[in-house]
């Protein structure tokens, strides 16, 4: 094969994958839309209410770094805002770091005098694929503390 039909195979193959992970990307995000209407919340796929950084001091696995906050559906639940979201955080110390998805929930009062509860990051189990963590912290689902 020449230099050039190989540079061309990998340009293909390379925008070929990123054209599939833009397709699984919006088909994710599609259907966290329509899971956020179900529950009558809102769905941002960005982090535009700034989460990471509450999320981050309040978050249950010590050691974790760098964590990342995506796919937000968010809402009113009673006396709180209430937070359903993918956290990606780093575990690890130099060459056994590992980068983690979760999907993760959080809640603050809306009465911005009480205070927060000690630990208001919940983490949905890890064995589960993406979406059926979301359907973890459903607005019907009973709510369990402590769920990792």
């Amino acid at each position: 094969m020449s230099p050039a039909g190989l540079v061309s195979l990998t340009v293909g193959l390379t925008c070929g994958a990123a054209a599939a992970q833009r397709i699984i990307e919006r088909q994710r995000r599609r259907k966290l839309r329509q899971l956020a209407s179900e529950w009558r919340m809102n769905f941002n796929a960005k982090d535009q209410l700034r989460l990471a950084a509450r999320v981050a001091h309040f978050f249950p696995i010590p050691g974790a770094a760098n964590v990342m906050v995506g796919d937000v559906i968010y809402g009113i639940d009673g006396e709180v805002y209430r937070y359903v979201f993918t956290a990606e955080y780093t575990l690890g110390v130099l060459r056994t770091k590992r980068r983690y998805l979760r999907v993760a929930c959080f809640a603050e009062p809306r009465d911005r005098n009480r205070p927060l509860p000690s630990e208001p990051v919940l983490l949905a189990p890890l064995r589960l694929p993406l979406l059926e963590q979301y359907q973890v912290f459903s607005p019907s689902a009973k709510r369990v503390s402590g769920i990792s």
